[in-house]
């Protein structure tokens, strides 16, 4: 199935915020949101009752829900602009601009239509005001358009028409149910409404109801059920079965908390420094309904009501649910800090303060998982600015049990534009041919050669069947998989530069339009942010994150790029700001040696597992990047019973043989499946595998990595 011309299958959606003639936009204190974007979260809330494609223009309710789930349309295109005529430069022919003023000229052009966000009685004539502007008012003012437009756009729409179907009224669902609005409900409801299903709100208290929140998700259970996609048509895996999101707040107050009390602000000249120090405490403890009297916390929950708009526009272009959570700073702040703390000393207590930052996860986290429990393993989608993903879920570690990626909610300006990443990147297996490789090291650095040497092996093995027999017995790649033909376009290349300085860098990068960019260099993250660290100089990636064309996909060989257990302005966000859709970066310190074999397999990956992965359709980069961690979960899991256990080479071939026939490609009762045949390989019984896990693999060194941003949204499909 395909959609017509994309210039004409999208609807861009333009807000008008206020310009700052160069400047840096004003931020807010406490998420460092764009203020002016705070202020027009209400339009936000809007544009999630509208119809995201021409295609849901025409098309009836559930051939639009199979449009989201297939990835066949792009999701919400928002921008936001300065002038109304900034709407204008656009590649999308239908435009809606939401502005508090009016355009220079009367005369709009084509596909264009006018939104008054001012008072209704000062709405122009031609214009829609916002208030009015439904679904139904939204749907007519498109065919009127596609009728007054010319023979092309007629007849490229007609073909679109014919593809999608033709449904002559907008036509909503209702849901039986009255929800409580409020910050527990309000994405959540977002999404439904844009799914065309209406619920009634009652009144309340503003709290978490499990019961009514289960309600809710349920209905998109049924929405997936009755959807499935054609048994011809390839589709990929869903971007998300379920965001995930909670009341964590902006690190940068936990991670130093002794400069934010009453005394120390009033020391800093803040005017009212009792009222911050309320405030502060009050989003630590991830608290609600609080006194907007206080100005700080007032712009809290405006900060809350955006991020929730935004995530609902996210979850909606996916059919997913939100779930937001109680779960705040302050419940895991102390346990986060020491692992922090512990991993960058001896690391001795690790496992057992990772066991304990489960087990304060566990009850947030639990029955939501419980309710995947049947599911081989499921796209989960959190929004927060703690590590769910060191959650623990069936005996393995919530990264590893399912496909897990996160977006921080904060800095707020790196936030906001990976929330609205709600387009597609269609990449094909040609497109990965060449990786691009940046080191930077002293010529003396020990580690310099490290992840070079590994990748040497890569290369050698491509051509020697030889060393792939041996690869293959070592549990490197699995046994069932073939060497593919060179002329497949998976005989990646490695493209490594050497860059001393900063100028180099950017040079280098701008120089190679690569699907993938890795970076190979120290890192780390103090009181002034993140930096990386060339052979001749440190550089913050924020100082030159405008000069820099950076590939959709950042993959970072480093330490501390994105530190769960310090501030914001880390390396990682950085990169988002560059143009990253996706980073995998670090939670904290690694291990050159580890990092370099974790690297080197998921090249040797996309050689060797991707074509296999594509005979069965499309596949997202979330879902191949889950499946590496889970990889070597498995071997380093296999190695640590080694050493208790002491069994001999060929049980842990074997072992890794077995294991690795059940996760590429995932067996449906793999979890179980793999804890079968590693006690019955080890001689031991699964509960007390399962004890071993709980206390010597909780915290494995693939766990470091963190899946951040948006990979759901990169798609790989079969070269055509």
């Amino acid at each position: 199935m395909t959609i017509a011309n994309h210039r004409f299958t999208h609807i861009e959606y333009s807000l008008k915020i206020p310009a700052t003639a160069g400047a840096a936009p004003p931020l807010t204190w406490h998420g460092r949101f764009d203020a002016s974007i705070v202020a027009v979260s209400n339009l936000l809330a809007r544009i999630a009752t509208l119809q995201t494609s021409v295609a849901e223009i025409y098309c009836d309710q559930e051939t639009s829900f199979l449009y989201r789930l297939g990835g066949l349309i792009d999701g919400y295109r928002i921008r936001f602009v300065d002038r109304f005529e900034d709407a204008y430069v656009s590649e999308s022919f239908f435009k809606v601009v939401f502005s508090d003023e009016t355009p220079d000229s009367n005369e709009l052009p084509p596909g264009v239509i006018a939104v008054f966000s001012g008072a209704a009685d000062l709405c122009p004539p031609g214009h829609i005001h916002h208030e009015s502007l439904t679904p139904e008012r939204l749907k007519r003012a498109v065919l009127d358009a596609i009728a007054s437009s010319d023979v092309g756009v007629r007849r490229t729409m007609d073909a679109l028409k014919d593809t999608a179907g033709f449904e002559p009224e907008w036509r909503p669902l209702d849901f039986d149910h009255t929800v409580s609005p409020g910050y527990y409900t309000r994405a959540l409801l977002d999404v439904l409404a844009s799914l065309r299903i209406r619920a009634r709100t009652g009144g309340g208290a503003d709290r978490y109801d499990m019961d009514e929140l289960v309600d809710l998700v349920d209905v998109f259970v049924r929405i997936r059920q009755a959807c499935s996609p054609p048994p011809r048509e390839r589709f990929p895996s869903p971007a998300a079965l379920l965001y995930l999101t909670d009341a964590s707040a902006s690190r940068d107050f936990a991670a130093d908390p002794s400069r934010y009390t009453e005394a120390a602000l009033r020391n800093r000249g803040i005017a009212e420094p009792r009222a911050m120090a309320t405030a502060i405490s009050y989003a630590e403890q991830g608290r609600t309904g609080g006194d907007t009297a206080n100005a700080y916390i007032g712009e809290i929950e405006r900060e809350r009501d955006l991020l929730d708009r935004l995530i609902a526009l996210a979850a909606a272009s996916d059919v997913a649910p939100v779930v937001r959570v109680p779960l705040s700073n302050r419940d895991v702040s102390g346990e986060i800090k020491r692992l922090g703390e512990v991993d960058r000393g001896d690391g001795r207590k690790t496992q057992t303060l990772s066991q304990r930052l489960s087990e304060k996860l566990a009850p947030h986290l639990d029955p939501w998982l419980e309710y995947l429990d049947s599911v081989p393993s499921a796209p989960l989608k959190f929004v927060s600015n703690l590590p769910l993903e060191w959650g623990f879920s069936q005996g393995l570690p919530l990264m590893v049990r399912h496909e897990v990626s996160r977006i921080p909610v904060g800095p707020g300006y790196a936030t906001v534009p990976l929330l609205l990443h709600n387009d597609k990147i269609h990449l094909k297996p040609s497109d990965l041919q060449t990786i691009l490789f940046v080191s930077s090291f002293a010529d003396d650095d020990p580690i310099r050669d490290h992840l070079k040497n590994a990748l040497a092996v890569i290369q050698d093995s491509s051509a020697d069947e030889e060393r792939v027999a041996q690869m293959k017995a070592k549990g490197l790649i699995p046994k069932n998989f073939q060497l593919p033909a060179r002329s497949s376009g998976l005989d990646v290349r490695i493209d490594w530069k050497n860059v001393a300085n900063t100028a180099e860098l950017i040079e280098t990068v701008n120089a190679h339009a690569h699907a993938i960019t890795v970076f190979d260099l120290h890192g780390s993250h103090d009181a002034d942010g993140g930096r990386i660290h060339l052979k001749d100089e440190a550089v913050s990636v924020f100082d030159i994150h405008r000069d820099l064309r950076i590939s959709p996909i950042v993959l970072l060989s480093a330490c501390d790029t994105s530190p769960v257990d310090r501030g914001h302005d880390s390396v990682a966000e950085a990169f988002f700001l560059a143009g990253a859709r996706t980073v995998l970066s670090s939670a904290l310190p690694i291990l050159s040696i580890q990092a370099s074999t974790f690297l080197a397999r998921l090249v040797l990956r996309i050689q060797h597992c991707l074509p296999a992965d594509l005979s069965h359709g499309p596949v997202r980069w979330s879902r191949f990047v889950s499946g590496m961690i889970r990889r070597s979960y498995f071997l380093d899991l296999i190695s640590l019973l080694r050493e208790t256990y002491k069994f001999d080479q060929a049980t842990k071939n074997d072992l890794t043989f077995q294991t690795g026939m059940l996760i590429d490609p995932l067996h449906p009762d793999w979890v179980q499946g793999t804890k079968a045949v590693i006690a019955d390989g080890v001689g031991i019984g699964i509960d007390e595998l399962d004890e071993f896990v709980a206390r010597n693999a909780q915290f494995l060194e693939c766990m470091k990595y963190l899946q951040l941003g948006r990979p759901e949204s990169i798609i790989i499909g079969a070269d055509t």
